[in-house]
């Protein structure tokens, strides 16, 4: 016996099951969201900070960032405008690839040791004067096959190395 009674709940849930897309599907852009990896942290530098460290709201606004910015490629985010430009007039973007690693007079850190050598120096802006310095790897290995661990390089992972709080990493001039 059928019931008289819709069940708007049940619907609207089932409606939501139907609806959940397949990875490869068209309007999947799984592949294309960026990535945001912790291995290659240094809280060694007194020019950064360590997570310990950080005010609850400040880990917060990080974090909150980091999840929208994770909606994007970071192609796009290098793309997406923020802040004024400053004195140069020139508009920054969000993620900013610099190459190399900031010249002695122009940063704060000291660059590690331990970094691969075919990266690509960069940073993303949060707020204010907070930063999360790192790297991308050269687009040339982008789907490259690791030899020993079969894995394939991606473009599309920001390596954070520095959690940049007061804009040591590139200093602005004055």
């Amino acid at each position: 016996m059928k019931s008289m009674f819709k069940n708007s709940r049940k619907e609207k849930k089932l409606l939501q099951i139907s609806s959940v897309s397949d990875i490869t599907s068209n309007d999947n852009d799984l592949a294309t969201r960026s990535k945001f990896n912790f291995s290659y942290l240094d809280t060694s530098q007194s020019a950064g900070s360590d997570f310990k460290d950080l005010p609850k709201e400040i880990l917060e606004d990080i974090f909150n960032k980091l999840r929208e910015f994770g909606k994007k490629s970071l192609e796009e985010l290098s793309r997406t405008p923020c802040g004024s430009g400053g004195s140069s007039g020139k508009r920054r973007c969000i993620l900013e690839i610099y190459g190399s690693f900031p010249p002695a007079g122009k940063t704060r850190y000291i660059e590690p040791t331990y970094i691969p050598s075919q990266i690509q120096w960069g940073r993303l802006r949060l707020s204010g004067l907070r930063r999360l310095a790192g790297f991308i790897i050269e687009p040339e290995y982008h789907g490259k096959e690791h030899p020993k661990s079969k894995q394939r390089f991606d473009k599309n992972t920001f390596y954070i190395v520095f959690l940049d709080m007061e804009h040591n990493f590139w200093v602005p001039t004055a």
